[in-house]
Parts: C-alpha cells; sequence; structure tokens
C-alpha cells in the first residue's frame, strides 16, 4: 500500500524538492499551504509526516555537504605532495591513491602487491622489521620503475591499524614524491666527485677511494695497486690544434681507457693530463699488466682533428698500497715519482716504485 504524506509548507520554494525527496522514498504527498505552526490544529496525523519530511529534506542536504566533501579530498588527494595507500594484515597494498604521476596507473600499477616486496631489502632493513612487528616507520624510499627506463621515487611513512578488538589489520600512510629531488640530489654527488669533461672520477673522489683502499689493507691485509700514467705528446696537440681539440682528445681517451679496466677498478682524471688507475685486491704483474695494455693502446691511438692526425703515448708510474703504505697521500707520491721516473727514462714505459729514488726497476713495453 503507498503512503501518503500531508505535508503543511507554507514556502512555495520548497515543495518542489521536497516532493522530490518524498517521491523517491515512495511516499506520495499532498501539499496543504499552512505553516507548520498551526500543523497541529488541523490534524494530529500529518505533523510526523512533517517531520518526516522535513528529516528527509536535512538528510538530503548532509548527504549533498558528504558528496561534496568527498570530492574536495579527492582533489586535495590529487594535487598534494603525498599520496596514501594502505594494506591488509598480510601487507598486501589494498589500496593507493592515483600519486603525483598523473598519466594512467602507472603507480598504482607498480606500486602493487606485498609492500615488502616492493623494498628494497638493502636499504630498507629497519623498514622491514617495522612492517614485520607492527610498528610505524618513517622516510622510506621507495623506487619504482614505471615503465622500462622511467624511474619514479617516493618516501614513504606508515603506522600500524588495529581492530577494535586489538588484533593488527595492516598500515595506513603516506608516500612523497622525492623523484626529482633525488635526481637533483645524485647529480650534484655526480658532478661533485666527477670530472666534468671526461665524466671520470675527480682528484678529490679518487683521494677518498685510496683512503678507504688504505684502510682496508692496514685493517684487512689487502693490497691494491695505484698506477699515475701522464700522456706524452699532449702538449703538441694542445699547442698546434687548440685547446677545442685538446679537450676532445681527452674525452676520447677517456672513453679508450675504459675499456682497459676492470668494473670494479677506479679510472681517474687528476687534472690536465694526468690520470690515474686504482686496482684494489690486485698483485703487482697484474698492474704491471693492465698498464702496458694502456700503454700499447694509446700508442696505437690516432687522434684526427681539422685534416691532421695526432699520435699519442703515455707514461706509467706504479706503486703497491700495502698494510706497510704509510699513508695514502704517500701512495699517491710514490706512483707520480715513479711517473716521472718512467720519463726520464725514455717515455712509452711503465716504471714500478722501488725506492725514494725510484730507480730499482724497470719494466718496458
Amino acid at each position: 500500500m503507498k503512503k501518503t504524506a500531508f505535508v503543511f509548507e507554507d514556502n512555495h520554494n520548497n515543495l518542489e524538492k521536497i516532493s522530490e525527496v518524498l517521491r523517491d522514498a515512495g511516499i506520495g504527498a499532498r501539499f496543504m499551504p499552512c505553516g507548520l505552526e498551526n500543523a497541529r490544529t488541523l490534524s494530529s496525523d500529518p505533523v510526523d509526516c512533517v517531520k518526516l519530511a522535513r528529516r528527509a529534506e536535512e538528510l538530503e542536504h548532509a548527504h549533498e555537504r558528504l558528496k561534496w566533501s568527498e570530492a574536495r579530498m579527492r582533489h586535495f588527494a590529487r594535487i598534494a605532495a603525498d599520496w596514501f595507500w594502505e594494506t591488509d594484515e598480510d601487507h598486501h597494498v589494498i589500496w593507493s591513491s592515483d600519486g603525483p604521476i598523473r598519466e594512467g596507473e602507472r603507480v598504482t600499477d607498480a606500486f602493487s602487491g606485498c609492500l615488502p616486496g616492493v623494498l628494497p631489502s638493502d636499504h630498507c632493513a629497519e623498514t622491514l622489521a617495522a612492517l614485520k612487528e607492527a610498528r610505524p616507520f618513517q622516510d622510506a624510499v621507495l623506487e619504482l620503475e614505471l615503465e622500462p627506463g622511467e624511474h619514479a621515487a617516493f618516501r614513504l611513512s606508515g603506522e600500524p591499524l588495529f581492530d577494535p578488538n586489538g588484533q593488527f589489520s595492516g598500515f595506513r600512510g603516506v608516500g612523497r614524491d622525492i623523484t626529482e629531488a633525488l635526481r637533483v640530489s645524485r647529480q650534484i654527488r655526480h658532478e661533485a666527485s666527477h670530472d666534468a669533461l671526461t665524466g671520470l672520477a675527480n682528484r678529490r673522489e679518487f683521494q677518498r677511494r685510496v683512503q678507504r683502499a688504505w684502510l682496508r689493507s692496514r685493517q684487512e691485509g689487502a693490497v691494491h695497486a695505484l698506477c699515475f700514467l701522464d700522456l706524452d705528446r699532449f702538449k703538441i696537440v694542445n699547442d698546434q690544434a687548440g685547446h677545442a681539440a685538446g679537450d676532445a682528445l681527452l674525452t676520447q681517451l677517456a672513453e679508450v681507457m675504459r675499456g682497459q679496466v676492470r668494473g670494479a677498478d677506479t679510472l681517474a682524471r687528476l687534472g690536465g693530463d694526468e690520470f690515474c688507475v686504482l686496482l684494489e685486491n690486485c698483485a703487482l704483474e697484474y698492474a704491471v699488466r693492465v698498464s702496458d695494455n694502456l700503454i700499447g693502446t694509446l700508442r696505437e691511438f690516432r687522434f684526427e682533428w681539422q685534416s691532421e692526425t695526432y699520435f699519442i703515448g703515455a707514461s706509467v708510474g706504479i706503486t703497491l698500497i700495502t698494510p706497510d703504505t704509510e699513508d695514502a697521500t704517500r701512495a699517491l707520491l710514490e706512483a707520480d715519482v715513479a711517473c716521472y721516473a718512467a720519463k726520464k727514462l725514455g717515455r712509452d714505459q711503465v716504471q714500478v716504485y722501488r725506492g725514494s729514488d725510484c730507480g730499482g726497476h724497470t719494466m718496458d713495453t
């Protein structure tokens, strides 16, 4: 049986809205143009219907305000620096907001599955422990590959959730986009530690690595080799063809020399036409062989510039970093002295440091 409501309303602007609300509720409406204050004098029954209509209208307004509030929060979430996520009790991601990257579902797709599975174990040990123990965590760095060659980085913080019975039910947290900040930070660090022209490690970074190798030698007994290389006939290129040609030559030679050392070794440009190689965990025989290969490769190298061909060579001095080496500065000095001795002995050769005068041993290529 269809219900009928008698609505007492003296404001005609409200009648259409009230009628719509009641109709959606399956209630037919009869409107009686009198004020609410006169309703009880006319009938005792319709009064509750009046209250119902008023309440329905209030609920409708509340629903509209709620929808507006939700829309506002979604908008804030889209434009905020932070994005939001939630997991279940097994740490599976069950929800995440769109995040700072707006194109499609790339972040949502990449940030899925089990949270411990996407966090790098080598850098997030404390975060992984917090997840396991249901403890809050902050500032865990997560790097995601959105598609081949495109990465995004986020800083995550989260807090555990518990149900009314105190049982752990998951995590809820935020992620801040640090992609650009991380890129800039890495670029600054790279520029501070690498030669701007060749991209090789610079003098400061090389000294730091030699210092680290020396400490390892003192603490663990490791033996490392230090090879100081000075180009021969480089000044001719600079004087005859100009500094632009000299820069181009240094850039090409850096690429050539990279191919002659191991990936774990450090090739550095100390300045001008001086280079150095740190061969970690290396015997003298291997250091000599690497130096011979470097000299042979540079001897065969031909530099073409404006229809002119230039020939380049190199001299190399070697010293070993052992537990008996005085310090890292001394090791660099010994390699430099050995290189100077190689030049005095005719260039295009390797000289191994054997004493203060470095005259005890020469190895020709």
